[in-house]
């Protein structure tokens, strides 16, 4: 969804991405203030790009059985607006299910550390876990534990979705 619309390509620096976190990455590896250039102005921005994305997918994918959507928009929310995205996150419209993997930060470290491009700074990461433990009860994620072997979370997701959607046909 990010590809269709860019909303942060007002800079001319070609260290910008396609996503605002590559600065709330920057501002955690430079020890600074996380997201120094981060305004009321350009969280709110952030969301309504949010709202609109999301009435894309209403509109255009509303005939569509299944959506599925890599951390729909609240991985997004935490890094445009960082300690007010649980408030974002909760007065954004939910989808039907969330998954939530968790697992104690280092794991997920060591995990992130084995793809390429996969380092980011301690403190990010630490922080983006504080973040989904503080909205994941109130939101209803179906938290699967993804410290048991990748095969075994495989399998509770895919369980967990044949309880919810039943079997699918061929």
């Amino acid at each position: 969804m990010f590809l269709l619309f860019d909303p942060w390509k007002l800079g001319s620096s070609s260290q910008r991405g396609l996503s605002p976190r590559r600065a709330r990455l920057h501002g955690f590896a430079g020890g600074g203030n996380a997201y120094r250039s981060k305004t009321a102005l350009r969280a709110l921005a952030g969301y309504l790009y949010a709202i609109l994305c999301y009435a894309y997918l209403r509109t255009f994918l509303r005939k569509e059985e299944y959506v599925v959507c890599d951390r729909y928009f609240y991985q997004y929310f935490y890094d445009i607006s960082g300690p007010w995205a649980a408030t974002f996150a909760r007065s954004f419209p939910r989808p039907d299910v969330v998954y939530w993997l968790d697992a104690p930060a280092n794991l997920l470290r060591s995990r992130i550390e084995k793809i390429p491009n996969g380092h980011e700074p301690r403190e990010y990461l630490d922080a983006v876990v504080r973040y989904y433990r503080a909205v994941a009860p109130d939101l209803g994620f179906v938290q699967i534990d993804a410290s048991a072997a990748a095969g075994a979370v495989e399998e509770t997701i895919w369980n967990n979705l044949m309880r919810r959607a039943g079997p699918f046909e061929t």
